[in-house]
């Protein structure tokens, strides 16, 4: 789909003297500029990182159908739950590192100075292009200044740029930027074209959301109600069932990472209903009785620290009983 977009691109631009190539020197700049910044900063690509190797463990644990980490690999950003080290991060960054973990040695090689680079430079070029989409005609002088000043401001002074600092933080943030940015061009190109939001635009659009979703919590949030929004507001009928497919199967994926992580291991099956599952789990947590398998409970400053502030989401029915909300009780209790 991106490849026919570009062609389409292309000749859009030639009908505009100039704006292709202009745009082009854009990202070449981008290109160049970005990692000469972070190196003139002191973070050169073989700069040992904190934490940089997390996301190695998480995506060799991935492999195993688990969703922990190595303790030594994430340190104090990890929490002890149920006997295992979890993070709060999504799983999206150690998706990308499966392949690496895969060769030998590839556990041992920190990339996050070359994730956030990445994910800088496709941020940025999804910003030029869309961009490009809104400079497709000769444009009066003011308003071509003020093109030209906008694409500046992307390459030169764009949001990511206070993100190119390698870190773990800083690369889920780079990424969901990049996912934001994909969005957004596809949402321009489908209100500034005529293709408009046929499928493959909202199928596409639904897919930056889930990743988002599964990158940074935030940003998945915000994804998916601009997609909810657009589906009803500009979505034909036909259309609607692929995207809310994918929108509800990322849903369920980053569901069960975080039940992975913070579920209940009394299940409904095991104990009968709900509530006494949700019975057994305010047992388990004040150490009154052992989990199926022998896992521990988190402690009280584990779930202060990485669920305090946050909404939880659990498969319970809204009016009934549910352990998140001793969870939620916990996690905000002063």
């Amino acid at each position: 789909m991106f490849e026919r977009v570009s062609r389409a691109q292309w000749q859009m631009f030639e009908r505009v003297p100039g704006t292709r190539w202009l745009l082009i020197a854009g990202l070449a700049v981008a290109i160049v500029w970005y990692p000469a910044l972070t190196w003139l900063l002191g973070f050169s690509p073989g700069a040992k990182v904190d934490f940089g190797l997390a996301f190695n463990s998480m995506a060799e644990h991935l492999l195993s159908g688990r969703f922990d980490v190595d303790p030594d690999a994430i340190g104090a950003e990890g929490f002890d739950v149920g006997g295992r080290t979890v993070s709060y991060f999504g799983i999206f960054c150690a998706l990308l590192r499966i392949p690496l973990v895969l060769l030998p040695g590839g556990t041992n090689i920190d990339v996050t100075w070359w994730s956030c680079l990445m994910a800088a430079w496709l941020s940025t070029w999804f910003q030029i292009r869309s961009i490009g989409l809104v400079w497709s005609g000769p444009l009066p002088n003011r308003q071509a200044w003020l093109a030209a000043g906008l694409l500046i401001s992307v390459i030169l002074g764009g949001q990511h740029i206070q993100f190119l600092r390698p870190s773990i933080y800083q690369e889920t943030i780079n990424w969901a930027f990049f996912q934001s940015a994909a969005f957004i061009f596809l949402a321009m190109r489908g209100l500034n074209t005529s293709r408009g939001f046929d499928r493959s635009t909202l199928c596409w659009m639904a897919v930056c959301a889930g990743l988002a979703l599964l990158t940074r919590v935030t940003f998945g949030i915000g994804l998916y109600a601009a997609s909810g929004c657009l589906l009803l507001a500009r979505g034909r009928p036909r259309d609607l069932l692929a995207p809310c497919c994918i929108l509800l199967a990322f849903a369920a994926m980053a569901g069960v990472v975080n039940e992975g992580r913070w579920g209940n291991p009394f299940t409904i099956a095991e104990c009968g209903s709900a509530g006494v599952a949700v019975a057994q789990h305010g047992r388990w947590m004040r150490g009154e009785i052992p989990a199926p398998g022998g896992a521990t409970p988190p402690s009280a400053e584990a779930i202060r620290v990485a669920l305090g502030g946050r909404d939880l989401a659990c498969w319970c029915a809204l009016a009934g009983p549910c352990h998140a909300d001793l969870l939620l009780t916990i996690a905000n209790k002063v």
